[in-house]
């Protein structure tokens, strides 16, 4: 379900009765850590490839999967043509397109775990308690609008692969894909998937309002960018 984008006035004037920021410089710093480690997860290829043959032997038992090695007539890879008496395993022939499609499941199953991981620590964070006792940190503003662009560009290289596996890939709305992607928006814009009623870009606006580090509504207006993003992202689903 796309979540709808206010109008910035709209937004504004909403956000107006917001007194604390439960968000601290070091949990973004955090976030972007950890949206680091689960891009790599999704673009490390040859990890996946491993996870393959291994979801392809427990699949065969005790037969052998066979890859890389020579084609026979029928386009089918040979690796070790020893026969069974020899003391070679049971040969167990796989054809590419087999191979392809436990490889399209692990991208799928890769894509979807990592963004549950990375809402469930978003959700975690968002969830803590509102402590009006706290002094708001002071801030530098070089550092503190450099590790916010840090996160914006961590929170993009992260989609991309995404949306690139999604125009490859083309998986539909039943996918965990699409619903972990739908968390993921819903999490920045509506202020329902959390306890204490803020959004991500809500509670994003109150940390980074004080020391007038940033332009006025830039907080505002890449959030929203990045929740643009996600509903063009979930509109390709089937």
């Amino acid at each position: 379900m796309r979540i709808p984008i206010l109008p910035t006035a709209l937004a504004l004037a909403c956000y107006a009765h917001l007194t604390c920021a439960l968000l601290t410089l070091q949990t973004m710093r955090n976030l972007t850590v950890i949206t680091d480690e689960c891009r790599e997860h999704i673009v490390d290829g040859s990890e996946t490839l491993g996870e393959v043959d291994e979801m392809a032997r427990a699949l065969m038992g005790d037969q052998r999967l066979l890859r890389g090695g020579n084609e026979d007539e029928h386009g089918m890879e040979v690796e070790d043509s020893r026969p069974w008496h020899e003391g070679a395993p049971n040969l167990c022939l796989i054809p590419d397109f087999a191979l392809r499609f436990l490889l399209i499941i692990r991208f799928r199953q890769t894509i979807a775990a990592s963004l549950h991981l990375l809402c469930s620590f978003l959700l975690a964070e968002l969830e803590k308690p509102l402590d009006l006792t706290l002094e708001p940190p002071e801030q530098n503003c070089t550092v503190t609008t450099t590790q916010y662009h840090a996160f914006l560009y961590s929170t993009a290289n992260f989609l991309l692969p995404i949306q690139e596996r999604q125009m490859k890939y083309r998986w539909t709305s039943q996918s965990a894909v699409f619903e972990n992607l739908g968390w993921f928006q819903a999490l920045w814009a509506s202020r329902k998937t959390n306890s204490q009623d803020r959004s991500f870009i809500e509670q994003q606006i109150e940390l980074y309002k004080e020391g007038s580090c940033f332009e006025k509504n830039e907080v505002l207006r890449r959030g929203v960018e990045v929740v643009e993003w996600l509903n063009d992202l979930i509109d390709m689903f089937a």
